[in-house]
């Protein structure tokens, strides 16, 4: 009886995290981060932008860069595949490498929209002009209410420009 017992529980816990985790032992949403390659500086899976608005930015992130060399990132996803957004955002901010290296001035902006998750993620370099709270104020009076009026690109564009201003030492 007890055998049985144990060969059951082993089976039932093998489907359970089977379910959580793949073959490879990772995580859905690993998975589908891993599978992302940067579209430029503006990668949007989401479709929240009119191709003149991603253009646009896309060519104001490259100036910025060019001058002082740091790096946005604008991800605009449909959903983090059951992930956590900081997890997420910290583990595609490595992946893609955004930012100089050495310098670590790079920040991603990014979007879950089915998800309703968003996250500015900064790198080392920049944390003494772009801190938590700021980020977390850029957030708040930039993007989300943009985003609670189901305007997602203006929301993104709202935030990345003032992103791009305090990255430019406005």
């Amino acid at each position: 009886m007890k055998s049985k017992f144990v060969a059951v529980f082993g089976l039932v816990l093998k489907l359970s995290v089977g379910g959580v985790f793949g073959q490879d032992g990772k995580i859905e949403s690993d998975r589908f981060r891993e599978s992302l390659s940067p579209q430029g500086n503006v990668s949007d899976w989401a479709e929240v932008f009119a191709p003149e608005q991603k253009a646009d930015l896309e060519s104001r992130i490259v100036a910025m860069r060019q001058t002082n060399g740091a790096q946005l990132a604008v991800v605009a996803l449909k959903s983090l595949q059951g992930g956590e957004i900081g997890d997420f955002a910290e583990k595609l901010f490595a992946q893609w490498g955004i930012g100089e290296k050495g310098k670590d001035n790079g920040v991603l902006l990014l979007a879950a929209i089915e998800d309703r998750k968003m996250r500015i993620e900064v790198g080392y370099g920049l944390e003494g002009v772009l801190n938590d709270a700021k980020c977390g104020r850029i957030q708040d009076e930039y993007v989300v209410p943009r985003f609670k009026e189901g305007n997602y690109a203006q929301g993104l564009l709202d935030g990345a420009d003032v992103l791009l201003k305090v990255m430019g030492g406005e």
